[in-house]
C-alpha cells in the first residue's frame, strides 16, 4: 500500500489537523481512538486519518469537510449532543482515575502498565476526540449549519481543558514503564515510542522486537502514517514524505501579505514582540506568543504575555483561550499560519476584536 497515494486520494489536508509533540506511538493510539473507538460514543468517526511526523512530533490530517458534515446529521438527533457530552466526559475522567492506580507499575511490572495503557488510551482518547469534535465544528461549520446547542461554551471549554490535562500524565506514565523494559531489547525507550500501538503490543507480549532498530531510527528522521477502517500504516521512505509534503505545500499557500486573520478568543488590542518559545532567557518588553498550540506545561511561564496567538483553532473551547481569559489578555486561534509568517523579534499588532495579527514596520 502506497501511504502518501492513500492520503492525497482521500484529500485529508491540515486543515482541522493539529500538531503535537508527541510520539507516533500516540499517534497510533489516536488513529485507533479517533477512527474506530469513538463511533461507540457519538455513531460515527473521523474516517481515514493521516498524520506525518519525526521523533519531535506529528501533524494529523483530516478530510474536516466530511468530519463537519456528519457531525451537523448527528446535532439533528434529540438528545444526542447532551448523551455524548455527558458520557465522554465521565468515561475521559475515569481514565484518569484508573490511571493513577495503575502508575505505581510503571517501576513494579512496567509490561502489564505497558498494555493496560495500549488497551484503555485509545478509549481515552476516543472521549478528546469527542470534545475536539465540538471545537472543529465551531470553526468549520458553514453558516447554514446546526449551531451547537450549548448556552455556556466556557462550561464546554472547561469540561475539554479538565480532560485533556490527563493525556500528559499518561505520557509521563508510559515513557517511565519503557524505560524499564527497553534494555531487555538493547534498544531506547524512544525508539519505542516510534511503533505504533499493535507493534508495540506484539513487542511485549512475545518479549522480542518486532520492528527493526533500523526501521524505528527512520521513523525517528521521518513518517507518514494512515488509519482507515481499522487498519494503520507507517512509511519512512523519503520519496514518500516527499510526496506528501509537497502535496500539503500545494494546498497550504501563505498570502502574499503581512495580514493574517483568526478568530478572536479573549478581547482586546495589542502591539508587542513575538516571542516563538517560552523557555527563552530573556523576554522582551510586551511579549506577544506566537505558537503552533498552547500545551497545559505551558501555563506556569505565560503570566508575563501580552497576547497570544495560535495555528491552532478551537474557539471558544481551545486550551489557548481558557488561559487567555484567565491572564485577561488578547488572544487569536485558527490563523494557521501565524508560525510561518511571524518569527521572534517581529513587531506585530493583535486585533482580537476584529480578528486580525499584522506586523508593524
Amino acid at each position: 500500500m502506497k501511504t502518501a497515494d492513500n492520503i492525497i486520494h482521500v484529500h485529508l489536508k491540515k486543515d482541522g489537523g493539529v500538531y503535537r509533540p508527541l510520539p507516533l506511538l500516540t499517534l497510533s493510539c489516536c488513529g485507533y481512538g479517533y477512527g474506530t473507538l469513538v463511533r461507540t460514543l457519538t455513531g460515527m468517526t473521523y474516517g481515514p486519518i493521516g498524520g506525518i511526523g519525526t521523533v519531535r512530533g506529528w501533524q494529523t490530517l483530516f478530510d474536516i469537510q466530511r468530519i463537519v458534515k456528519n457531525f451537523d446529521q448527528k446535532l439533528a438527533l434529540h438528545g444526542w449532543f447532551r448523551a455524548v457530552r455527558t458520557q465522554s466526559y465521565r468515561r475521559g475522567r475515569a481514565f484518569g482515575t484508573q490511571l493513577d492506580e495503575h502508575a505505581a507499575y510503571a517501576a513494579s511490572n512496567p509490561a502489564q502498565c505497558i498494555l493496560w495503557i495500549l488497551r484503555e488510551y485509545p478509549r481515552y482518547l476516543a472521549c478528546i476526540g469527542v470534545y475536539n469534535l465540538f471545537w472543529r465544528y465551531t470553526e468549520f461549520a458553514t453558516s447554514s449549519m446546526r449551531k451547537l446547542p450549548v448556552r455556556d461554551m466556557r462550561l464546554l471549554a472547561d469540561e475539554r481543558n479538565d480532560l485533556a490535562h490527563i493525556y500528559p500524565r499518561c505520557e509521563k506514565v508510559l515513557l517511565q514503564a519503557l524505560r524499564r523494559i527497553a534494555p531487555m531489547y538493547r534498544i531506547s525507550a524512544r525508539l519505542l515510542l516510534m511503533m505504533t500501538r499493535d507493534e508495540l503490543r506484539r513487542t511485549v507480549v512475545g518479549r522480542r522486537l518486532t520492528v527493526s532498530a533500523t526501521e524505528l531510527e527512520a521513523r525517528s528522521r521521518g513518517y507518514i502514517y494512515y488509519f482507515q477502517n481499522g487498519k494503520e500504516y507507517v512509511d519512512s521512505r523519503t520519496v514518500q514524505i516527499k510526496k506528501v509534503r509537497t502535496y500539503l505545500d500545494t494546498h497550504n499557500q501563505l498570502l502574499s501579505t503581512a495580514l493574517l486573520l483568526g478568530t478572536p478568543v479573549s478581547p482586546g488590542t495589542a502591539q508587542g514582540t513575538v516571542i516563538t518559545s517560552l523557555n527563552v532567557k530573556k523576554i522582551p518588553r510586551f511579549p506577544i506568543f506566537v505558537t503552533e498550540m498552547v500545551h497545559p506545561k505551558d501555563v506556569a511561564h505565560m503570566k508575563r504575555l501580552t497576547a497570544l496567538v495560535t495555528d491552532e483553532g478551537g474557539g471558544m473551547l481551545s486550551h489557548a483561550a481558557i488561559v487567555a481569559r484567565e491572564l485577561n489578555i488578547p488572544c487569536l486561534v485558527g490563523t494557521r499560519h501565524a508560525t510561518r509568517m511571524f518569527k521572534d523579534g517581529d513587531r506585530v499588532e493583535v486585533d482580537a476584536i476584529h480578528g486580525t495579527v499584522k506586523k508593524l514596520k
